[in-house]
C-alpha cells in the first residue's frame, strides 16, 4: 500500500543504474557539498502537511530523531522486510507498537538531507534482507512477493 496520498508527487526517486537518465537525474541528492544516490523516494504534496500511513502491517522497531533524516519510524514487516518512514513532523508511535496496514505512522515534515526539496515531504525506504530495494517495486504486491 502507498504510504502517502494518491495526489502526492514523487520528487526524488530511488537510484537504479538501469533507469533512464532523466529518472537517474531525479535520483541524486546534493547534501553538504556532495552528491548521493537516493536509497528511497521523497514524496510531497504542495508543501502541505499530509498523513503518512503504514505500507504494511508490522511492529515499530525504532523511532528516532535522526540529525540527517529527521524523525524516523522503522516498521518491521513479515518476510524479512523493513519500512522506513523519515522526515516526519510528528508520530505518536513508540517502539514495540503494532501497526496495521493503512494505520497512521505520522505526518510529513522536513529534514536536513531533504533541504533542497524546500518542502514538507516523506522520505520512504524499503529493505529486504537488510538491503535497500526500490519502494516503487513493492507497491500493490503481496508481502511474500517483495524481494
Amino acid at each position: 500500500t502507498y504510504p502517502y496520498p494518491s495526489n502526492a508527487t514523487i520528487v526524488t526517486y530511488y537510484f537504479d543504474v538501469d533507469d533512464d537518465l532523466e529518472t537517474q537525474g531525479k535520483s541524486i541528492v546534493f547534501y553538504e557539498g556532495k552528491y548521493y544516490s537516493s536509497k528511497g523516494i521523497d514524496v510531497t504534496l504542495d508543501n502541505t502537511d499530509f498523513l503518512v500511513s503504514a505500507s504494511c502491517s508490522g511492529v515499530v522497531k525504532s523511532k528516532i530523531n535522526d540529525p540527517v533524516y529527521g524523525l524516523t519510524v522503522l516498521v518491521e514487516g513479515p518476510n524479512n522486510t523493513l519500512f522506513s518512514y523519515s522526515s516526519l513532523s510528528s508520530s505518536s508511535l513508540k517502539e514495540g507498537d503494532k501497526v496495521k496496514k493503512g494505520a497512521v505512522i505520522g505526518y510529513a515534515g522536513e529534514c536536513a538531507f531533504g533541504t533542497s526539496l524546500k518542502a514538507k515531504h516523506l522520505h520512504f525506504e524499503v529493505f529486504y534482507n537488510n538491503k535497500h530495494i526500490n519502494p516503487l517495486d513493492c507497491f500493490n504486491k503481496a508481502i511474500g512477493d517483495i524481494k
